[in-house]
């Protein structure tokens, strides 16, 4: 910031003297010579903080899902933003499955589905610096698998592609 003439006059000039700062706001005074000294300050507009774009993601079963993204804003420091997620599908995912984790600007989301559920939700993640809040949305998809092997063991649920087919929902993996 520069003052160049608190009272215009053509013979003179001023100039900002005892420059401070207080937090973003910047305090000065001017003194153009003749009419005294003047208090002046400037603080810049809040801005929105900012968060990374998330891809939409898919997975097996209930899987857990861990996905990387990060924060910013202008006027405050990353590790003192707020960050929160809500999933729009509480019967798969309820929001307390929804864990944030991560300092300052990076961050990751950990999601972890209801047992023996599949389907889709919506997770929104806000990120907020007191005043202003930005969101990004995205979607996850849970399928269901089901294992084919000729030999019965824990990790098959069936022994004949037949038997999986006819058990099978629609939207289900069959591998």
């Amino acid at each position: 910031v520069l003052v160049q003439d608190i009272n215009p006059a053509p013979q003179v000039s001023s100039s900002p003297s005892y420059l401070t700062r207080g937090g973003t706001t910047l305090y000065f005074s001017a003194d153009d010579g003749t009419f005294g000294t003047d208090l002046w300050s400037t603080a810049p507009d809040n801005t929105p903080p900012t968060i990374s774009t998330i891809d939409d993601q898919d997975t097996f079963d209930a899987n857990p899902i861990s996905v990387d993204f990060t924060i910013a804003d202008l006027e405050t420091a990353a590790g003192e933003l707020e960050i929160t997620a809500t999933s729009d599908n509480a019967d798969l995912l309820n929001d307390d499955s929804i864990l944030i984790i991560g300092e300052g600007g990076s961050r990751t989301i950990q999601i972890t589905p209801m047992d023996g559920n599949s389907g889709t939700a919506r997770i929104t993640v806000n990120v907020s610096d007191g005043a202003l809040i930005s969101s990004v949305t995205f979607m996850v998809e849970w399928w269901t698998a089901h294992v084919v092997a000729n030999v019965p063991g824990p990790a098959v649920d069936y022994t004949t592609i037949s038997d999986a087919i006819d058990n099978a929902a629609d939207g289900d993996l069959i591998i």
